[in-house]
């Protein structure tokens, strides 16, 4: 099992150990990444969380098996190989911090050292819970930021030559807002992209005005359910878009 380094993240206060996904997480006193998170998310908590679970879904690898897919190698595909003359929706060419690296919940592109086949540390420390989770999340929390390891350190720099580009939102004020429900504003930060062109990932808006779900005020995970971090979704019958839970239908009968 893949682990996290424990010795970057500043300690939160001491509470029983909870369930803490349904509640307000106002109690967090800093945040340093997952491993802040993983501090009460562990194997002993009632809601756990494992490091391998986030490696091995949609929103890390940007990618899965498709049994729908039948072509030479079919193998897994997805966001990050899609054959899509859309701008910004074929990671390998186009991963860049203000393009698939804006909503990638990994650093970098997913694939593992080759020596190990397992992620890099700087990988893993670089998984961003915070823009799922927080209800409140800077998405234009861009800059070009000093390249210390702890990221409560990093401070803007003006000389790309002496920083990276770090796009994540790690405030304090973020952390403490999750505890809640996930809510369709939340997911829509990255399905809901670029509006102002044809690059994002929805047919339509999903607003009152364009969407009976959203007039309905429903939630995404309302239909489409999750399973230690895997999200269901509806078959478009040959895409290329990845499938994590091919198991589980998400359909209109459902409700219908």
């Amino acid at each position: 099992m893949w682990t996290l380094r424990f010795g970057t993240f500043l300690s939160l206060l001491v509470l029983p150990v909870i369930a803490l996904a349904g509640i307000p997480h106002t109690f967090i006193q800093s945040y340093d990444g997952p491993s802040t998170c993983l501090s009460c998310h562990n194997e002993s908590s009632p809601s756990p969380v494992t490091i391998d679970e986030l490696v091995n879904s949609i929103h890390y690898q940007m990618r899965s098996e498709n049994p729908n897919v039948g072509i030479p190698g079919a193998g897994s595909h997805g966001m990050l190989d899609r054959a899509c003359g859309l701008r910004g929706t074929n990671a390998l060419i186009n991963y860049h911090t203000s393009s698939c690296g804006k909503c990638h919940i990994g650093k970098d592109l997913p694939f593992p050292d080759p020596m190990t086949g397992q992620p890099y540390q700087a990988q893993l420390d670089g998984i961003d819970c915070l823009i799922c989770h927080a209800e409140e999340y800077d998405m234009n929390n861009d800059g070009i930021r000093s390249s210390t390891e702890v990221a409560s350190e990093r401070v803007r720099v003006g000389d790309p030559d002496f920083g990276e580009i770090w796009h994540q939102d790690r405030s304090l004020e973020a952390a403490r807002t999750v505890g809640g429900k996930i809510k369709a504003e939340q997911c829509l930060r990255c399905h809901e992209h670029g509006l102002n062109s044809c690059s994002f990932k929805r047919g339509a808006p999903f607003t009152p005005e364009r969407d009976v779900h959203a007039a309905a005020g429903m939630d995404c995970i309302d239909c489409h359910t999750v399973q230690d971090h895997k999200f269901a979704r509806g078959s478009r019958v040959t895409d290329m878009h990845g499938w994590e839970l091919p198991e589980v239908e998400v359909a209109c009968a459902n409700c219908h």
